[in-house]
């Protein structure tokens, strides 16, 4: 039930013990080419972790496939290019980077290239699907890193938790140890805990996005110019978020520092600890984690 840091708070995509240029040296097949997809091979190929000439990536849409170097239609066709392109059998990695709901069809579609590469390495971000449920889905033992990475991906600060399968080594995780390194930050957690980390990081964006809407909102209603209103809480959130990154002190701490007695932010704090707000966001947060196990199942 443990957790491992696997990077450094001070410089996104580094990691202990490697430098940012270490690179991934085997071909990766992305499963689908969405938003996601395009941020971590972006973020990768951007810290220099990963060539965009070794990725194939899979999508049935025409337009994700332009923003690729290399693009197929489907499964089949990328692990036939993997194959083609790995310098022993097996050796090239496959992410999936699909819906939950399209992982049996892809399974189906790729059958036969699946049970050709029984050794295969797999990392899934498919939310709410277990590593056991990959296994099952495609019928062999891969070894398989679930992944819940965020959206602050997109601008290599994402945060990403990174469970192993059984029989899955420290080994079978490095590259996407070092994929997901290069748009963020990794944490080793057991699957256990994947709802949890789900609660705090992979939903965590929206609440930070809800607070800014509504804090907009109430900057309007109280006379403000909406693109004030906007520029100053973007810039606010923006400042704070990067203190609470770089300061010592806990949050309650530096919420304190800016609390006087009986100021006007003590008078905002006031009306959070009437609604009792920190109960509202756990009660929030446990309803991710219900929600992320009935998905799981």
């Amino acid at each position: 039930m443990t957790s491992e840091c696997m990077g450094t708070p001070t410089r996104p995509g580094r990691l202990v013990g490697m430098t940012p240029q270490t690179r991934i040296t085997v071909p990766l097949a992305f499963i689908g080419g969405g938003n996601m997809a395009s941020a971590i091979i972006g973020g990768a190929v951007e810290a220099g972790v990963l060539d965009a000439g070794r990725v194939v990536v899979a999508d049935p849409h025409p337009e994700a496939r332009d923003r690729f170097q290399h693009a197929v239609p489907d499964a089949a066709a990328a692990l036939a290019w993997l194959a083609e392109h790995e310098a022993s059998a097996g050796d090239g990695e496959m992410v999936l980077a699909i819906k939950p709901q399209m992982l049996a069809g892809v399974a189906d579609a790729a059958r036969e290239a699946i049970s050709e590469s029984p050794e295969r390495i797999v990392t899934s971000i498919l939310a709410g699907t277990t590593t056991a449920g990959v296994r099952t889905a495609r019928g062999v033992d891969w070894p398989v890193v679930r992944v819940m990475p965020n959206t602050p991906a997109r601008v290599r600060l994402g945060m990403t938790a990174l469970s192993l399968a059984p029989g899955t080594t420290d080994d079978d995780a490095q590259n996407a140890t070092r994929l997901f390194a290069a748009v963020g930050e990794p944490i080793r957690i057991d699957e256990s805990l994947m709802d949890a980390f789900t609660a705090a990081a992979g939903s965590g964006p929206a609440y930070l996005f809800y607070l800014a809407e509504a804090m907009t909102r109430g900057a309007t209603d109280l006379g403000m110019a909406p693109a004030d209103a906007d520029r100053v809480v973007r810039q606010t959130l923006l400042g704070a978020s990067t203190l609470l990154a770089n300061a010592a002190e806990a949050p309650e701490t530096l919420r304190a520092a800016v609390t006087s007695k009986a100021g006007t932010t003590a008078a905002a704090t006031g009306v959070f600890d009437d609604a009792d707000l920190h109960s509202v966001v756990a009660e929030a947060m446990r309803a991710v984690r219900d929600r992320g196990r009935e998905l799981g199942r």
